[in-house]
């Protein structure tokens, strides 16, 4: 078993972020759906006036066809169809949900915070009612700008996440003549200077039968970020990820949150049920007391009692993300009013959650004891 100091983790979960706001919205605004025609660039007057914001605003006279945007909305999220709903779970911690009208015209676009308050965007136009920037007011001065090839595009080519300080995360996207997307290039800059990166791929995959992708690996070179569509369309039908691994990595960020949440890790019988040999082992090996026994106390912090002006709140997982593809996680949690985190992995087998191994990164009661 391994102990990785907080300090040591600083940069790595400081990239994890940045990462991940960024994958969120470049998944959300820039990835082709793979296969299908660019479309039609022609809009009528109507799609060309300036945008209010107003959600009772007629909207365009625009027609479905095959291998054309219903919408500019549409055609910025690349949505083909009618769609009226897409929502977005990146690595099962961000949720972005976007509501459009029975012809394409967003109505709203929200995401979770990470007290699990919905936060609602604000939209930025041009004078083609293109969206060009979105903002939420928790991130400010951070905000997400949009770029196009010319005055007739329809799809985004390069997403750049923002501040005024001169940081940035930009991707910019390659697409065949088909429009699909075949590169992204990535640069970050802290302070106006350009941070060395490493190789950066999409993978689009699961494609509904309109031809819009509901799953999106983005690698940068040392980590996976997943982001998964789940699409509603105006008759009514919903078109979600079916990938076998996504519904593991669903079923783990359930095994993880219970686990904690309902203090299942003192149960001698679930650790039973849910460790392989090798946890148990360590378990069994780290028991301080007497006899035989399992040192349950390792899934929280080493606090003994509340921390000082505790007010009795449940113990829970505050934030949970996937740290390797090889069945590594990570969760934040509250314990006693004390915040902790551990590293866990764990394997699905046979259709069961195993506790492989667990790793201690953050404990906020040891650190306020050596100091």
């Amino acid at each position: 078993m391994r102990c990785v100091p907080y300090t040591a983790l600083t940069d790595v979960k400081k990239k994890y972020l940045t990462m991940a706001v960024a994958a969120i919205f470049a998944t959300a605004t820039i990835c082709s759906c793979g296969g299908k025609d660019k479309g039609s660039k022609e809009r009528d007057d109507d799609d060309v006036e300036a945008y209010e914001d107003d959600e009772d605003a007629p909207d365009a006279d625009v027609t479905d066809q095959t291998n054309a945007w219903l919408s500019q909305d549409l055609a910025t999220f690349d949505l083909h169809g009618r769609v009226v709903e897409v929502s977005y779970d990146k690595d099962h911690h961000t949720q972005v949900n976007i509501v459009f009208s029975d012809k394409g015209k967003l109505r709203t676009l929200k995401r979770m915070n990470g007290q699990q308050v919905a936060e609602t965007a604000t939209v930025t136009r041009d004078e083609f009612r293109r969206i060009v920037a979105i903002s939420f007011e928790d991130d400010a001065p951070w905000e997400t700008r949009l770029s196009y090839d010319g005055d007739d595009g329809m799809v985004p080519t390069m997403y750049i996440n923002t501040n005024t300080m001169g940081n940035y995360t930009m991707f910019e996207y390659t697409r065949d003549a088909d429009g699909k997307l075949i590169k992204a290039d990535f640069e970050e800059a802290i302070h106006g200077q350009t941070v060395e990166t490493g190789k950066h791929t999409v993978t689009l995959s699961d494609y509904d039968e309109h031809g819009n992708w509901l799953v999106c690996t983005h690698n940068d070179g040392e980590y996976d970020f997943v982001t998964m569509r789940t699409i509603t369309y105006s008759d009514g039908t919903v078109s979600e990820p079916e990938d076998p691994a996504m519904r593991d990595e669903l079923m783990v960020m359930d095994f993880i949150t219970d686990m904690y949440n309902q203090s299942r890790y003192e149960d001698y019988g679930f650790l039973r049920e849910h460790c392989s040999p090798q946890m148990l082992q360590y378990l069994a090996d780290s028991y301080e007391y007497d006899g035989e026994g399992l040192a349950v106390w390792l899934f929280r912090t080493s606090a003994q009692d509340g921390k000082p002006g505790y007010a009795g709140e449940k113990n829970k997982v505050t934030d949970l993300r996937r740290f390797s593809a090889d069945g590594w996680w990570t969760y934040k949690f509250t314990d006693g009013g004390w915040e902790g985190e551990k590293r866990i992995r764990v394997l699905v087998k046979d259709g069961k959650c195993i506790i492989d191994d667990l790793e201690d990164v953050y404990d906020e009661c040891a650190e306020a004891s050596q100091q």
